[in-house]
C-alpha cells in the first residue's frame, strides 16, 4: 500500500512527520529536500519503500497529540473534517476542528490547503498542535477539550 502521493503537500506532509516521528535534523530533512529537488522520482521511491514506510508507521503508532481532536472534531463539526468555510460573527471557520480562516492562515495551514475543510484530517490536526502551543488548546475551541 502507497502511503505517500507524490506531490508537493505529500512531499511536506512527509518531511513534518518524519522531522516529528523520527527526530531527523533540520539539515538532515533540508538534503532529503535538496535532493528531491534535483531528483524528485529517487526520493519519492526511497521515501515510499517498505522499510521507511514501516519505520514511519512504527513512529506514528508512538505518537500522542496534546488533546483528544476526533472529540473536539464531533463536538465542533459533528466530526465532518471536510466541513466547508461557515461564517458567522466571529469570523469565518471550516474542517472537522473547525478552525478559524485567519488563524490556518497565521499558524502555515495554507501549505496544506486554502482553508481547513479543504485539507486532510493529518494536516488539520498538525495546524491545531501548531494553534494549541501558542495559545492553548481549551483558549482556542469552544468544546471541551
Amino acid at each position: 500500500m502507497r502511503l505517500l502521493r507524490p506531490t508537493v503537500v505529500g512531499c511536506l506532509l512527509f518531511l513534518c512527520v518524519v522531522y516529528a516521528l523520527t527526530g531527523c535534523t533540520r539539515a538532515q530533512i533540508e538534503q532529503w529536500v535538496d535532493w528531491h529537488n534535483t531528483d524528485p522520482q529517487a526520493a519519492e521511491a526511497f521515501a515510499n519503500t517498505d522499510a521507511i514506510q514501516a519505520a514511519l508507521r512504527q513512529a506514528q503508532a508512538q505518537v500522542h497529540w496534546t488533546v483528544n481532536w476526533d472529540k473536539v472534531a464531533q463536538c465542533e463539526s459533528g466530526g465532518d473534517w471536510s466541513a466547508g468555510l461557515r461564517t458567522n460573527s466571529y469570523g469565518t471557520f471550516s474542517g472537522g476542528l473547525m478552525i478559524m480562516q485567519s488563524a490556518w492562515r497565521q499558524f502555515g495551514g495554507l501549505q496544506f490547503a486554502p482553508y481547513a475543510g479543504a485539507a486532510s484530517k493529518a494536516e488539520q490536526i498538525v495546524v491545531a498542535e501548531r494553534i494549541a502551543a501558542r495559545v492553548g488548546a481549551a483558549r482556542a475551541w469552544q468544546c471541551p477539550v
